[in-house]
């Protein structure tokens, strides 16, 4: 997995948080396609046109965890990989249940990141790989 990327989109809902990345990335020299809206209408759209055994979805949902038309995009459209970050344990569980249950996605590698000291908060990181 240590190719590079030829393409990367960013779908973003907040518009604060998709003009702060348009400035970062243009700063970085990053090139970025950024889709302001929300995932459960884009996602389908983006991932229709990618190869999916070339494709890597990063997922950062808030609390909630994913909507379930965006589980069941990734579902339909099988990214090689899926890297999901949750705040919220019990949301992450239940959205791997969903990816993983039935040998669509394998756990690959987890990591736990305390990024607020001091408090019973912490972030997860998740790597899942297709089945094949």
């Amino acid at each position: 997995m240590n190719r590079p990327f030829r393409e990367r989109i960013l779908i973003e809902s907040d518009r604060p948080a998709g003009d702060a990345a348009s400035l970062n990335l243009a700063t970085r020299g990053y090139g970025c396609q950024i889709i302001k809206g929300t995932t459960e209408q884009a996602l389908p759209k983006v991932l229709k046109t990618t190869n999916p055994k070339q494709t890597l979805a990063l997922l950062d949902p808030p609390r909630t965890g994913c909507q379930e038309k965006v589980l069941q995009t990734l579902l339909k459209y099988q990214p090689e990989h899926v890297f999901y970050i949750s705040c919220n344990p019990s949301t992450l569980a239940r959205d791997l249940k969903k990816l993983c249950n039935g040998g669509k996605y394998h756990l690959e590698k987890t990591a736990l990141f305390d990024m607020f000291p001091r408090t019973a908060h912490f972030e997860t990181a998740v790597h899942l790989s297709r089945q094949h």
